[in-house]
């Protein structure tokens, strides 16, 4: 039998007996199961957290070598079995992935990171269908009709936030959802990176309004989504973020620590982590008034 070593407040409900499933999706380093309409990820020690994780304590070379597969039953209980496998929860501890701030947002703190995100999308994020956009820049016409989409989605989200229209504001970024490739479509990442800052800025500036006026809109068309960016967007919508974006917002990080920080959310996924920053980026102008 194996141990969870931590899991995300969510996934608690996997351990309630009488309750079954099956595995959703199996990869490298991530095997998703599906139980109850809902979808929680087994992972090795040393993988970025989410707020659907279940972190189980072996190293991944070791967990690549579990012979799982889509469909294998999957029962709950105190003791979690994923087809052949024992997982005990019984020494696991509870991860808290919610973004929550003491008091007042640290003004000089995000001031930083707007710094830190421009440059570094500047250096390694080019990638990211978004970054034109959210470096200010233009669009050449030999751009994928996905990059054309990707900025003039974000433009108009930036541009109808600032002008007050959050409506509007909320209509554009949430119309982003969906667009793109991969397990999680770029355009969900950005609207994850843009309810990240909402979160943190929550009670100042114009953040509390557009946040109401986005989280209907995202709630609304996430079903249009992959299964996996469907969790991650209603992740989102409660204030739930992974590992490598909640460390951009710790107190007191030096600028030195926090562009080694921006880097490592970088490098999630193919595009998936520059798509957040730029999401990111954006939300902090439109509520700075840039």
């Amino acid at each position: 039998m194996f141990d969870i070593a931590d899991f995300a407040g969510g996934a608690s409900a996997l351990f309630t007996g009488g309750t079954a499933g099956r595995v959703h999706s199996v990869y490298r380093s991530t095997v998703n199961l599906e139980s109850r309409g809902a979808l929680y990820a087994l992972q090795p020690a040393g993988t970025p957290r989410t707020p659907i994780s279940l972190t189980v304590d072996m190293p991944p070379e070791e967990f690549a070598r579990l012979r799982l597969g889509r469909g294998d039953p999957v029962i709950c209980g105190s003791v979690l079995r994923v087809g052949p496998y024992l997982f005990g929860a019984e020494r696991a501890a509870e991860w808290d992935p919610r973004l929550r701030y003491r008091g007042r947002p640290d003004g000089e703190l995000l001031e930083s990171l707007r710094g830190t995100l421009r440059r570094e999308l500047a250096a390694g994020g080019r990638g990211s269908d978004f970054a034109g956009a959210a470096l200010h820049q233009g669009i050449g016409p030999e751009a994928s009709e996905c990059r054309r989409l990707s900025a003039e989605g974000a433009a108009g989200f930036l541009s109808s936030a600032m002008e007050g229209r959050y409506r509007t504001a909320a209509e554009e970024c949430a119309g982003l959802i969906g667009l793109g490739a991969g397990l999680t479509p770029a355009g969900d990442d950005f609207n994850v990176g843009v309810m990240a800052v909402l979160w943190y800025l929550d009670g100042e500036g114009p953040a509390p309004e557009l946040r109401r006026a986005l989280g209907p809109e995202i709630a609304r068309r996430c079903a249009g989504t992959t299964d996996v960016s469907r969790e991650c967007l209603r992740a989102a919508l409660r204030g739930e973020f992974s590992e490598p974006i909640l460390a951009l917002f710790e107190p007191g990080t030096a600028p030195g620590e926090l562009a080694g920080a921006v880097r490592r959310a970088m490098a999630v996924g193919h595009t998936s982590g520059a798509d957040m920053l730029c999401g990111m980026l954006l939300a902090a102008e439109a509520c700075a008034g840039i």
